[in-house]
């Protein structure tokens, strides 16, 4: 799935601060998460720890099969996780992993 807009949509997302970055900031992220955005470069124990807190909460997982979320994206090397927080913008990158 290869969207300039979903791209877009989470570089507004960190402008706004509205990002928790990484599982366990995810995990531990006081404010609600809307919308999960990873890569296929997650680990085993992260998807299994990813797995057991999806069963908790209802929050859907975007995953970027042909763009590294951490270089093409964020412009940090080893980020493969991300929360966004901000519901409108979590709802945009929905619809837009839905198109493509």
């Amino acid at each position: 799935m290869r969207s300039q807009k979903i791209k877009s949509y989470i570089g507004f997302a960190v402008k706004a601060g509205d990002v928790a970055f990484g599982l366990d900031n995810i995990l531990a992220s006081r404010r609600r998460v809307r919308v999960i955005v990873t890569d296929n470069s997650l680990g085993e124990a992260s998807k299994r720890k990813l797995a057991n807190y999806l069963q908790r909460n209802e929050i859907v997982v975007v995953t970027l099969d042909d763009m590294s979320l951490g270089t093409d994206i964020l412009k940090r090397d080893k980020c493969k996780i991300i929360g966004v927080l901000n519901e409108s913008l979590a709802d945009a990158i929905i619809a837009e992993s839905k198109t493509n």
